[in-house]
């Protein structure tokens, strides 16, 4: 889908994808039943299916004229499966003010017959369908039209609709083209897998060599492709956490809009949050569009320009919030209760001047329990349209930025609350109702009126007292950076897991990841994105920072890219999640026991074909020996593990070197590590690491400068068995790089070693940032790396 959308260069915000059709069977029967008559035959479900798609296409095309400030003058509606076998005929040569169709494949009308024609409510729709009322069917049918649908293949007379218009008596017949040019097409399938092969360079005749590859295919992140049919193609973070029952998760934004807009605080939500803990959780936005403050003091009286409807539902939606779980408030204002018990009260305030005593710290705290109270009206609307409850709610601001990913959901222990003071709440479905329709009902049934001075805080706080503050999670309010608006809460910014040279969270990384972004503004306000893309989360929270050019280094045997689990957390955990501008180099070497290049291809070629397009390695970037005992020979006839390693490291620097001299530039970082590595949680984006400093995790991950790395690594084949010696010994290169335990990373060994090295390497397991009720590392250590289901060899 996705290669296929950008052949037709639909770009997200023209694009929808429901995982199913139940989304609008749902939709379609959502009020009306069709007065008790049973709706459920085939040929009415596909009425509903058409107008469902047909309501979306309108949606998304008007959504398109106001972004875009244009006016459609024709729409055309066609199937997606439909060929079109002839080239149709210029613009010019049709009649375009005249409704024209062929069959219920294909529709063009001016627009606004178009609407008339096909605009239908959810509420209307399962009596139109019940009473077979197709839209278009009034328009004048145009069998001219050169175009065929492959599901016809199965009727009774598939080529009845082909034409050959214009033919002379001695051109071929409609039915003798039909079949050949549609159904029996060689082309008329799935497009086929990429060619198969492993890459080589030219540093040797033994090397294994791979060509054609498609230079797009390396693009393709499959977090991002909806998976073929009948196929399951698992997120990574479902990968991980696969040996643990996911919760279904609702997650709702809400509050009021503000920043909510911004690049980076929509995109880092959908890509940190949502795509990172929990992919498939079901997104509800209940927010409010103009701005007022809770504050009545000048110094913190600024408030955000009023978004658009549109602009706001852009951002709803591309976090995955369907049309009916969003709800846009005009605002800036909630409703006040009208208790006579608060009306003593609210005299009071119109007159205060003290920031808790005023009318705004007032509306301040309806605003907060109406947003909260509203999205869990949203997500009992679901639960009853689904038949079964959620098992975790989680509330966030609709201003905030979460500044690096969270972690797999199998590493928190969801079973408790937890919150960041009141920006965000992860809780258990049996406590949500209490923790946030509590406090409204307690307020808006006239039990307890908001004390003059007292705060928010005093008011939720019996609901929330038994909630772990969790300061570990990145959460951090987004504001402007222009006088008056309230940045003070720095102090909540944190980078778990930091060394001690790392950068300060709260005096050099807050304001640059958060409210001083380049990207904390909306699309229109960055008008270069247009010819350079939207870039990933991890790279807008960095932005403000030099981008290092850093060359990633993977090493070893080729057989583990056997394992899915490895590659796929590498490219989404580790290269995606750094946000740098990284070049990634491999250097591996056959199985033992491959005795020959075809031995090696017939074991390796699919599986290194794929991570490497994966992971985005050029041909030039990588070398894979098909003679297992290479090293041996380059050490001077040294063998054994560390003289492996040692010819690795050499091997992955001279990579490195070669591609600086071909490119006339330098590296200011490299990453030497170890091919067998799953990426079990996210890194942090790069900025929140000093890349000046030399670190490691054991002897399975290095990071440098390049000139460090250099030191450290490079050597000639002479030295080779005096190095190795000493590592055997217990001193290898770049032991003396400070220990980082807090560097996600697991090796899951190969074939042989697998099930032996586990134990002795789960050791260097981490949870950081975990809370006491959190699952220790030795309850997740095997199940999210070598027993993983995803992390098996094939």
């Amino acid at each position: 889908l996705s290669l296929v959308a950008n052949a037709f260069g639909v770009d997200a915000q023209r694009m929808k994808v429901a995982s199913n059709d139940q989304e609008a069977l749902h939709w379609c029967d959502g009020k009306n039943t069709g007065g008790g008559r049973a709706l459920s035959d085939i040929d009415t479900n596909q009425i509903k299916l058409q107008l469902w798609h047909y309501q979306g296409c309108l949606a998304l095309i008007e959504a398109e004229e106001r972004r875009s400030n244009v006016h459609f003058h024709t729409v055309i509606f066609a199937r997606t499966d439909v060929v079109v076998y002839v080239a149709v005929k210029p613009v010019c040569m049709y009649n375009l003010k005249t409704p024209r169709r062929f069959k219920d494949w294909l529709f063009m009308a001016p627009i606004d017959v178009a609407r008339k024609s096909f605009s239908v409510s959810g509420q209307d729709c399962s009596q139109r369908a019940l009473d077979k009322q197709a839209p278009g069917s009034n328009y004048t049918e145009d069998l001219s039209l050169p175009i065929m649908i492959m599901e016809a293949k199965g009727t009774e007379q598939p080529c009845r609709a082909f034409a050959n218009v214009g033919a002379m008596r001695s051109d071929p017949k409609p039915e003798q083209l039909c079949n050949a040019m549609v159904f029996e097409n060689k082309f008329a399938k799935a497009e086929a897998e990429p060619s198969k092969g492993v890459l080589g360079s030219s540093r040797g005749e033994g090397d294994v060599q791979l060509d054609r590859i498609p230079s797009s295919f390396a693009q393709t992140d499959p977090e991002h492709v909806a998976p073929k049919r009948g196929e399951d193609s698992p997120s990574v973070t479902k990968m991980l956490c696969s040996g643990f029952k996911a919760p279904e998760v609702a997650l709702c934004v809400h509050g009021t809009a503000r920043s909510f807009a911004h690049l980076v605080v929509y995109r880092s939500q959908k890509e940190h949050l949502i795509e990172a803990f929990a992919p498939s959780a079901t997104v509800f936005v209940h927010i409010t569009r103009k701005d007022a403050r809770g504050d009545p003091n000048f110094q913190y009286s600024a408030v955000f320009e009023e978004f658009s409807d549109s602009e706001l539902r852009t951002a709803a939606q591309y976090m995955g919030a369907r049309v009916n779980h969003i709800r846009i408030l005009e605002g800036p204002n909630a409703a006040l209760p009208q208790c006579p018990n608060y009306a003593e009260n609210y005299e009071k305030r119109k007159t205060a001047t003290g920031h808790v005593e005023s009318m705004a710290h007032l509306y301040s705290l309806a605003g907060q329990l109406s947003h909260r109270e509203g999205c869990m009206e949203l997500i009992r609307g679901e639960e009853i349209a689904i038949s079964r409850k959620f098992d975790v709610v989680i509330m966030v601001r609709a201003d905030i930025t979460v500044y690096f990913p969270f972690k797999p959901f199998c590493m928190y222990g969801v079973g408790k609350p937890r919150r960041v003071r009141d920006w965000f709440y992860l809780a258990p479905r049996d406590s949500a109702d209490f923790l946030f329709s509590g406090p409204y009902r307690r307020f808006y049934d006239c039990q307890q009126e908001l004390r003059i001075g007292g705060n928010v805080d005093e008011y939720i706080n019996p609901f929330i007292q038994d909630v772990t503050e969790d300061g570990n999670l990145p959460i951090m309010i987004t504001r402007l950076d222009l006088p008056r608006f309230p940045n003070n809460m720095c102090d909540r910014f944190r980078n778990p897991g930091a060394l001690n040279f790392d950068p300060n969270p709260q005096g050099q990384l807050c304001g640059p990841m958060t409210y001083q972004n380049p990207f904390n503004k909306p699309t229109k306000a960055l008008p270069d994105l247009e010819v350079s893309g939207i870039p990933l989360a991890s790279k807008m929270v960095c932005s403000k920072f030099q981008t290092p050019k850093i060359a990633v280094c993977l090493y070893g045997d080729a057989e583990v890219w056997g394992n899915t689990l490895v590659h796929r957390s590498q490219k989404r955990n580790f290269i995606d999640a750094l946000g740098a501008d990284i070049s990634v180099f491999l250097h591996a070497v056959g199985p033992s026991g491959a005795s020959a290049a075809g031995d090696l291809e017939a074991l390796t070629v699919q599986n290194l074909s794929t991570a490497l397009h994966l992971l985005g390695i050029e041909k030039r970037h990588a070398r894979i020996s098909s003679d297992p005992n290479e090293y041996v020979h380059w050490c001077m006839d040294t063998g054994g593990a560390a003289a492996r390693t040692v010819w690795h490291h050499e091997g992955c620097m001279k990579l490195v070197s070669d591609e600086e001299h071909r490119s006339q530039f330098s590296y200011d970082v490299v990453i030497l590590a170890r091919a067998d590595l799953v990426v079990y949680e996210p890194f942090k984006p790069f900025c929140m690491y000093d890349l000046k400093r030399p670190r490691r995790l054991r002897d399975w991950l290095f990071l440098a400068p390049k000139q460090d790395a250099q030191r450290s690594f490079h050597t000639s084949s002479e030295d080779c068995q005096a190095k190795a010696t000493q590592a055997d010994s217990g001193t290898t290169s770049g032991s003396e790089y400070i220990e980082d335990r807090s560097l996600p990373v697991m090796p899951v060994g190969t074939i042989g070693e697998q099930a032996s090295s586990s134990a002795r390497s789960c050791e260097s397991f981490s949870n950081v940032g975990a809370v006491h009720f959190d699952p220790k590392p030795e309850e997740l250590c095997t199940s999210m790396t070598t027993a993983n289901e995803f992390g098996k060899f094939p």
